[in-house]
């Protein structure tokens, strides 16, 4: 079993098609073909369900993947660290939505000041999303927001902690109240964003926890769309307390204790276990940990 017997599975995998996998990588069909039958052969596994003209990669295809994927972005890595130092000249970063709007643009400065060598690209996504980059292993790290990961193969380490608060709009019926009970909050008219939102999930399990559940009448991938709509009156949502200082000073949200509990989360770096982590995402990391809290305040 070599690199090259993994290069060419994961190229099938992605291309989803042996004759697209020896286009891309400038080989023979038939040799593709023979490379994948090798590995299954090798293990004694199925990797693919040929049915008609088209694979179907099978569990242990699935799990094969994985493993491939994280060798051959080993062997790239130790590639780059011996021929060009322990310093890359890139860093994939992942980032769920608030973090991605609020704090990693000057996270980003800030590292570029000690770094301007190092090219950052970043994607911003759902916390759900984000993780499945990780494990398909297209980004280095990522700093999400919400609980703990149940993947296994993902490390979670928590660096800031987020506030979330339950909001009305000054002419909703409930901007004169104070406070409200679990009970009274599930009968709401609910405007929040999509499932795998790590503010979403909060709030789902702090009513799951109580035998309560909501069905919310607009849903969004965008906080500050929510924002708008609470402000004009159409419903209450849950928001991070840092996206909504600005709003709640303006006295266009009204604040709503939730009697006998409260909301927040941890913003957490994550990165799978078997990831090497180069020098610069290190320091990227370790950036994190001492200027996410001062960054907060000087925004808000």
């Amino acid at each position: 079993m070599t690199i090259r017997h993994l290069k060419i599975f994961i190229a099938v995998v992605e291309n989803k098609s042996i004759t697209k996998a020896a286009r891309e990588l400038h080989l023979a069909q038939p040799s593709v073909t023979l490379a994948i039958q090798e590995i299954e052969q090798y293990y004694g596994i199925l990797l693919f369900d040929r049915i008609g003209k088209r694979l179907y990669i099978t569990d242990s295809g699935n799990q094969f993947y994985d493993y491939a994927s994280h060798i051959i972005s080993l062997f790239d890595e130790m590639e780059k660290k011996f021929k060009d130092g322990d310093i890359l000249k890139e860093l994939h970063i992942g980032a769920s939505i608030t973090i991605g709007n609020f704090y990693l643009p000057e996270l980003i400065n800030r590292y570029k000041e000690k770094h301007p060598d190092i090219t950052i690209h970043a994607i911003i996504q759902n916390t759900e999303s984000i993780e499945e980059s990780l494990i398909q292993n297209s980004i280095d790290f990522a700093l999400i927001e919400g609980g703990t990961v149940k993947d296994a193969r993902l490390k979670q380490i928590p660096f800031m902690e987020d506030q979330l608060l339950l909001v009305c709009g000054k002419t909703h019926e409930l901007s004169e109240k104070e406070s409200i009970t679990l009970h009274e909050l599930a009968h709401c008219d609910f405007i929040l964003r999509e499932k795998g939102s790590s503010t979403r999930e909060s709030l789902e399990k702090l009513l799951a926890d109580n035998h309560l559940t909501i069905t919310p009448i607009w849903e969004s991938v965008s906080t500050q769309a929510i924002i708008r709509a609470v402000e004009a009156g159409l419903g209450v949502s849950v928001v991070p307390s840092s996206l909504a200082k600005r709003e709640i000073r303006k006295k266009r949200l009204h604040v709503i204790e939730i009697e006998n509990n409260s909301l927040s989360r941890h913003f957490s770096i994550l990165y799978h276990r078997n990831k090497y982590l180069s020098q610069s995402a290190k320091d990227f990391i370790e950036l994190c940990k001492k200027s996410a809290e001062k960054i907060s305040h000087e925004i808000y």
